[in-house]
Formats: C-alpha cells, structure tokens, sequence
C-alpha cells in the first residue's frame, strides 16, 4: 500500500461515513478515466455513476478496510504460476505503471503489459487492447 493511495482511502472512507456512497461518486468516476476519454463517452461515465451508487455503504467501508490491510508485498514472490499485472498507461494512482512493473518483476516470469490510452479502468476505456492483452496472456 502505497502512502499516496493510503492517504487516498482513508479521506474516501471518512466522507462515506459523514455522507453515504453519494459523497464520493463523482470523484471515484472521475479519476477512473481519463479526460479525452470522459469527454467523448458520457454515457458510460454516468453507468459507472450509477454502478459506484448502486454499492451500500457498508460493502463500500469493508472494501475500504480490506485494501487498507492489505500487505501482499511480503508474499509476491510466492507467486508460481503465469501472472500477468494489467494497467492502464494513465493510471496515476490506483496502478501506476512504476508500481505494477515493480510488482511483476518480483514474481518469476511474471509481465506486465500497460493498455494504451486507458486509466484504472482500462478495461472500459480501451476495451480492444485490454482485452488482446489478456487474450495473449491465456493464450500464452
């Protein structure tokens, strides 16, 4: 856990607890996606809206508390399988491209593949390379 995203969690856990899930919405839906991407498909911003308004408070505060208490770094290099770490090339926080290629090149054989043109959603936002990513990677 990064301190930044640390940080991050715990102001998003403070203000679902003084103002419910609303609280967050529209800051959670913008830093998933990138500017252009926003801009040019409104309507998928306001499912995602809907799809972060949809999560109870209490599911919202157990995610939160599981991420802040996570310390898989002490195990990673466990990992003996294929592993694939996938990010979006603009994900300044959630899966930073310096982070995720630390993370793959402590797992043996490990890759890791950055989705152009995509944010932490990478799977929305750049649907075609997300998904010939993972396609290669099972293919594999």
């Amino acid at each position: 856990m990064e301190p930044d995203f640390a940080a991050m969690w715990h102001k998003l856990s403070e203000a679902v607890e003084r103002g419910g899930v609303e609280s967050i919405v529209e800051q959670t839906a913008q830093r998933w996606f990138s500017e252009e991407y926003k801009a040019a498909h409104p309507q998928r911003l306001d499912a995602v809206r809907n799809m972060i308004r949809a999560t109870s408070k209490e599911g919202y505060l157990g995610l939160v508390a599981a991420f802040l208490g996570l310390d898989l770094e002490q195990r990673i290099d466990r990992i003996r399988i294929p592993t694939l770490f996938l990010g979006g090339a603009e994900d300044r926080l959630g899966g930073p491209e310096s982070i995720m290629r630390r993370l793959a090149a402590r797992v043996a054989g490990a890759r890791y593949v950055s989705v152009p043109g995509a944010a932490h959603i990478a799977n929305l936002q750049n649907e075609a390379e997300f998904n010939r990513a993972l396609l290669a990677f099972l293919n594999s």
